[in-house]
């Protein structure tokens, strides 16, 4: 997301293949928070693996309009959308969307901050510190 954020700012977002790649996104404090919540329980989480994340799944469009949308809306800056056609590897391309079920039962941990509230913040943060991000 901080990509697409720092091209955004820059007027010019790259949408490969239509975007239709699905995504789970989470912010990185509710990703600490759930690291910490793990060291608190480990008695609990003894031999399984674990997903942390949302458990919503976004095509990457819709995650670049939210992000167009963020910024048109409160900070002034249009962007335009370019779409592309290039040849992906299946890393690239794949879907992925957490199931982080087993994980909140044992522990009681939540994420807090939505998709939408996370691009907010992060543009917010980008904004205050770009000298450090060249724009």
């Amino acid at each position: 997301i901080n990509k697409i954020l720092i091209d955004a700012y820059s007027g010019n977002i790259k949408l490969y293949n239509n975007g239709d790649f699905i995504r789970d996104y989470i912010f990185i404090d509710d990703a600490i928070n759930a690291f910490l919540t793990a060291g608190k329980k480990i008695q609990n989480l003894k031999d399984d693996y674990y997903y942390i994340g949302s458990n919503i799944g976004y095509e990457l469009r819709n995650v670049i309009q939210l992000i167009q949308d963020a910024l048109k809306h409160s900070y002034g800056i249009s962007s335009k959308l370019s779409k592309e056609n290039v040849d992906l590897n299946s890393f690239d391309t794949r879907n992925f969307s957490s199931d982080s079920s087993l994980f909140r039962s044992k522990t009681g941990w939540q994420p807090k901050i939505n998709l939408k509230s996370g691009i907010k913040m992060t543009i917010d943060y980008i904004i205050e510190n770009k000298l450090k991000f060249n724009i």
